[in-house]
């Protein structure tokens, strides 16, 4: 499968936003503050660090999954780890905008 000429940087920020803030275990909507990144396949278990095997988790889901394999847990993920496409994260970027932003820059948001 060719690559995107541009693929979008893989932050913290743009997982959330492809998975809409919300655990791919639970389903619940969470806080950004109660949110973590999850490994489907644990590091311990070579897991890579990349859109194809990283999720968003809330903090419960995520020590409850620990450093297992989902096979090994009654977990099911929402929707499978891929990578966005740059359009598809603007997209949803427009949904979820900056809770802090600087007043000169209202106007333009």
């Amino acid at each position: 499968m060719p690559t995107a000429p541009h693929p979008p940087a893989f932050t913290r920020r743009n997982v959330y936003l492809r998975d809409g803030f919300a655990c791919q275990y639970c389903t619940q909507p969470t806080p950004t503050a109660l949110l973590t990144y999850d490994h489907v396949i644990p590091v311990c278990r070579q897991g890579r660090n990349d859109w194809s095997n990283i999720v968003t988790a809330c903090k419960s889901c995520n020590g409850k999954k620990g450093s297992r394999l989902l096979k090994d847990t009654d977990m099911k993920l929402r929707t499978a780890p891929y990578m966005p496409s740059r359009f598809e994260l603007h997209q949803k970027a427009r949904m979820y905008p900056p809770k802090e932003l600087h007043a000169d820059w209202k106007d333009y948001v």
